[in-house]
């Protein structure tokens, strides 16, 4: 039998109206990165156990846990074949208590979890990325890594993923300057409102 609080967030995962979460198919906050990470790994088990088609997608910036952490749960979640996907954002938090970590990606590859690094700043990379990782998890592959990683080109100090789509967009002539400047300004005013 299920306890109450795991059944209100089973029930989050399948109803769009819940009065447990004020957001539909969002795990409640937990304050520990690796707390957040194992209840993460409770709900992708949880919905394999139901026979949903659902999957969990975990976003942990690089350095918030330790790579002995990561291992742990990349362990779990390949031994129990869960569908989930875990998208490591780049930078955040300090690097040097890791300076001597090895990537994600081999971790998550030693682990038997398919790892794949993309440019972060790619949007239709991401895209992509992340439709295939659905596909994989959904169908019952087991868990994806998607390691975002920054990419600089040369001269510049840092990279935008707006400005890099703009100007894909420009490049190909799928969008007009004035297009893009409306589309940000209708984007933003979402962003301030929702």
């Amino acid at each position: 039998m299920l306890h109450e609080d795991a059944r209100a967030i089973l029930k989050a995962f399948v109803s769009d109206t819940t009065d447990t979460l004020s957001i539909p198919r969002l795990l409640p906050l937990v304050n520990g990165v690796e707390e957040r990470l194992q209840l993460a790994l409770g709900a992708s088990l949880a919905l394999k156990a139901q026979g949903m088609r659902g999957v969990v997608a975990a976003y942990v910036h690089q350095y918030e846990v330790s790579p002995a952490v990561f291992r742990r749960i990349f362990k779990s979640a390949a031994a129990n074949i869960l569908p989930m996907i875990f998208i490591i954002l780049p930078g955040s938090g300090s690097r040097t208590s890791h300076k001597n970590a090895a990537s994600l990606a081999k971790i998550a590859g030693q682990c038997r979890v398919p790892a794949i690094p993309v440019d972060a700043c790619d949007a239709v990379a991401l895209y992509r990325i992340a439709q295939e990782s659905l596909g994989r998890a959904r169908s019952g592959d087991g868990p994806v890594l998607i390691e975002c990683v920054p990419w600089l080109p040369a001269g510049k100090r840092r990279s935008d993923p707006i400005d890099h789509i703009e100007s894909f967009l420009l490049a190909r002539h799928i969008s007009t300057p004035a297009q893009l400047r409306s589309a940000r300004t209708t984007a933003l005013k979402r962003l301030r409102t929702g």
